[in-house]
């Protein structure tokens, strides 16, 4: 189903993980501490095979879904959308009964992208609640990160969840933000947990991250950027 009005406007956690999908997570082991967490976060639709549990966990509570995402990986028209119906779902049900957030309203492409997967969702009765973001929501997000100095067209999606997660957490965990190629041990990192893909131009994540370390640092999250105990 999708929500017409937000389903936590009278929920908070006590603590929550927000998970990134940045390369420092592999071999983190950081999985067993971000699943101990009330709600657990995660960023469009990043991998979860059993391969990685150990470093990411398994608990998924939020998910988001790039609407670009739908006709990459399954279907640019609709017909062709019920054919690929079966791998979406498939895909989907790692996440369990997962809030999906799709941004769908600031361009009329991700619209229709984002319509066609909810539909999907429907008409096989999945359990998942769709989360359509208000537009205003999401322009004062990006204005607010680029009046901090994220000098970009748009903010990232982790940095849009980081900043949905401190408006509903007592404690905001993150993990997996990091936008270098190595670590702190200068041990060579991929791009990804899970491959090495190149990020989009339309981020400045290097800006971004200075910002979650400013938040850090004043005690607002706890940015972990190390392997876990």
């Amino acid at each position: 189903m999708v929500t017409q009005e937000s389903p936590f406007k009278t929920r908070h956690f006590s603590t929550c993980s927000v998970v990134g999908n940045g390369g420092i997570l592999k071999g983190s082991g950081c999985g067993e501490e971000i699943d101990a967490s009330e709600f657990v976060f995660r960023c469009n639709t990043a991998p979860l095979d059993n391969i990685y549990w150990e470093d990411v966990g398994k608990r998924t509570n939020f998910i988001t879904m790039n609407p670009g995402m739908v006709s990459y990986r399954y279907a640019r028209k609709r017909k062709a959308m019920k054919e690929g119906r079966d791998k979406f779902l498939r895909d989907l049900s790692v996440y369990a009964d997962s809030y999906l957030f799709i941004e769908a309203f600031l361009y009329e492409l991700n619209a229709k992208r984002a319509f066609l997967a909810h539909e999907v969702l429907r008409e096989s009765h999945a359990k998942n609640t769709v989360i359509f973001p208000h537009p205003d929501f999401v322009r004062s997000t990006h204005s607010y990160w680029q009046e901090r100095g994220v000098k970009a067209p748009r903010a990232s999606t982790g940095l849009l969840v980081v900043t949905v997660a401190t408006q509903m957490c007592e404690e905001v965990r993150l993990y997996g933000f990091w936008p270098f190629h190595s670590d702190r041990n200068n041990t060579r990192l991929t791009e990804h947990y899970y491959d090495n893909a190149l990020p989009s131009n339309s981020h400045k994540i290097t800006d971004e991250f200075k910002e979650l370390q400013r938040l850090h640092n004043t005690g607002v999250i706890r940015l972990t950027t190390h392997a876990c105990q």
